[in-house]
């Protein structure tokens, strides 16, 4: 039985798997990165996770392949394919973007034919609205 403790000795109570307890990680540590906070109340850090690092739990999508003007107190449509959509479910979809300001918004959809949806945005701002190309749109089926 070893009763030397210390560096050289094979025991060393002063280490954990060779490392100094500086080494390690306590709950009052700043985390870095995308992480905000201590690690004992970590968040996300604003703005540091984009949409492909998501997964939402549900089907969903993404599209932003389309642009139009919608006019004064309208609506317009866009149908486009999508392979999860099947029928009867209800497609309800927002866009991504804070520019397109109040008074635009989504119809909620039902799926009549499988695999394909339907975008239904109305203007009721009382003048046109451009919907620039790029302007991401989430998609949300609900069965």
């Amino acid at each position: 039985m070893r009763t030397v403790d210390g560096p050289g000795s094979g025991l060393n109570s002063d280490l954990l798997d060779g490392q100094q307890g500086s080494e390690f990680i306590a709950d009052g540590d700043s985390a870095g990165g995308d992480l905000n906070g201590t690690f004992s109340s970590l968040q996300l850090a604003g703005g540091s996770v984009g949409r492909n690092e998501l997964a939402s739990g549900g089907p969903h999508g993404v599209v932003s392949f389309f642009a139009f003007s919608i006019a004064a107190d309208a609506c317009h449509t866009e149908a486009f394919s999508m392979d999860t959509a099947d029928l009867g479910e209800v497609l309800l979809a927002f866009p991504e973007s804070l520019d397109l300001g109040s008074g635009v918004y989504m119809q909620p959809t039902v799926v009549a034919h499988p695999g394909q949806g339907v975008l239904e945005i109305c203007n009721s701002t009382g003048s046109s609205v451009d919907i620039p190309f790029g302007t991401f749109f989430q998609l949300r089926l609900i069965g």
